[in-house]
């Protein structure tokens, strides 16, 4: 039996990587920064720096003139700036009279006391974005707050087809354990293989919208360290339509058939089957939301209760899959569409391994804290078709099959299969064997992935003409999933 990661959602996503802005700053948002960062220190919080795609964001929804800025207008702003952190907290303040004219730096911070304390306190918010806009009557200043997770290095918002992108960088303290999932123009998403040198590979395959994030590992759990859009083949970027944001139940007892509704709903669109409802997934979700709002953290691992099989063990419930999405929202049309827009928990939600799913959902401090369990039985697998599934697709790329590196590939497979070498130190040691068979090359790839069906891994596509390539699937232990080695040397 296996668990995968439960992913969790706070807030709306953002995109993009995070852009300090340089100075010279608007004696503003200087000020503004400085009043702000006064009352962080004093709550010993970490110090504000002013990004400028925030800025750009926040400038925006002040320009569209709404005190009360909503999920949908939030996120096409962020897309539209190239915001690629962690969703952001939202603050307004209307200052009325002298339309356009900033209001006092230490007068905003001062009327916006109870929430920002409360929002610095909650958050380890260290980016800023400042933006203003004259109304008919005064001016609506807008404060978004977000957290760099992730120096990141490569995301570009525009490709041509064909075009392939790297995607580099380091976790943040605490983060760790960078992992590429993407959502191609398909709907379908997926985890992406490990590269070495990098977090992974980002193919302009065909014209459309691909939503790029990283996940990693926090001291609660998994979660998001960036999500971003880029555009493949467009000769223009278009945010997406505030439309996809529909307003949903704010009530919990509404919410959870709502949400029931929208997880088929959206498994319906791809041919997927419905998911029947599992009562017992369904109570472990429920007291998992009343512990995250009880804690004020939205997060996987419970210092009380432990992780999703944790909770799922201690209530008697065995499973081969376990997965598990997270979400805090004003209500429950917000909650699902961020969740869809993130390839992570997208995946969970269109997964063809899970079959029934148990939702929980409880109310506080005026929102909704929201867990969702899904479940899945442990399917029986091919071996063999599946491995010569694998082989097939990938002689049908454009490289050369050579004998002595799938024996490599398959060596480093199975020693990760059985436990006996971890995921990222697989390419050190294909390195050492490679050298060792005196095998020439001017660039080496080792790309790596856990699977059932082998045939919807299409890493085909990976390979070019001249390529070598040996490749092997090995059976992981309880004969539940396969890891994947593929070996790639370049000429």
């Amino acid at each position: 039996m296996r668990a995968r990661l439960a992913l969790s959602l706070t807030l709306l996503l953002g995109c993009g990587a995070p852009s300090v802005r340089a100075e010279p700053l608007d004696p503003f948002t200087r000020a503004a920064r400085d009043a702000l960062n006064a009352r962080a220190a004093r709550l010993g919080r970490p110090q504000l720096r002013v990004d400028a795609a925030l800025s750009r964001a926040a400038a925006a929804l002040a320009a569209d003139g709404a005190l009360r800025i909503e999920p949908g207008p939030l996120m096409i702003a962020l897309e539209a700036a190239g915001d690629v952190g962690p969703g952001p907290a939202a603050l307004t303040f209307s200052r009325k009279g002298h339309p356009g004219a900033p209001p006092d730096p230490e007068a905003l911070v001062e009327a916006l006391d109870a929430a920002l304390t409360r929002q610095l306190k909650a958050g380890r918010f260290n980016r800023l974005g400042v933006g203003y806009a004259a109304q008919k009557r005064g001016t609506l200043t807008v404060l978004l707050l977000g957290e760099a997770r992730i120096a990141l290095r490569g995301l570009k918002q525009r490709l041509k087809l064909g075009e392939v992108i790297t995607l580099e960088g380091e976790p943040l303290a605490p983060y760790s354990a960078p992992k590429l999932f993407i959502t191609p123009p398909n709907g379908r998403p997926a985890a992406q293989p490990e590269i070495p040198g990098g977090i992974g590979e980002v193919r302009c395959e065909a014209p459309g919208r691909y939503q790029v994030e990283i996940m990693g590992e926090g001291p609660s759990g998994p979660l998001i360290l960036a999500n971003g859009v880029i555009h493949c083949g467009a000769s223009g970027v278009t945010a997406q339509a505030d439309q996809a944001i529909e307003r949903g139940p704010t009530e919990a007892a509404a919410a959870g058939p709502y949400l029931m509704e929208r997880i088929n709903a959206a498994r319906a669109e791809v041919g997927l089957k419905p998911l029947v409802a599992h009562a017992q997934a369904a109570e472990i979700a429920r007291a998992h939301a009343e512990d995250m709002r009880a804690r004020g953290e939205v997060a996987h691992h419970s210092p009380t209760t432990g992780g999703v099989r944790d909770r799922a063990s201690a209530a008697g419930l065995e499973a081969y899959m376990l997965m598990e999405n997270l979400a805090r929202a004003e209500d429950a049309g917000a909650a699902h569409a961020s969740l869809m827009r993130s390839p992570a928990h997208r995946a969970a939600i269109l997964s063809s391994e899970v079959s029934a799913v148990g939702v929980g959902v409880v109310e506080g401090d005026g929102v909704l804290w929201i867990t969702e369990v899904f479940v899945g039985e442990a399917p029986a697998l091919d071996v063999e078709a599946q491995r010569a599934a694998l082989k097939a697709d990938l002689r049908g790329g454009r490289g050369v099959e050579l004998a002595r590196l799938s024996e490599i590939a398959e060596a480093g497979a199975r020693r990760v299969a059985t436990g006996r070498l971890t995921p990222r130190a697989l390419p050190g040691w294909i390195n050492a064997q490679i050298k060792e068979a005196a095998l020439t090359y001017q660039r080496q790839r080792v790309l790596s992935a856990r699977a059932q069906d082998l045939s919807a891994l299409g890493l085909g596509k990976r390979l070019k003409a001249g390529d070598r390539w040996g490749a092997y699937a090995a059976l992981e232990a309880g004969g539940e999933a396969f890891f994947v080695a593929l070996v790639i040397l370049e000429e």
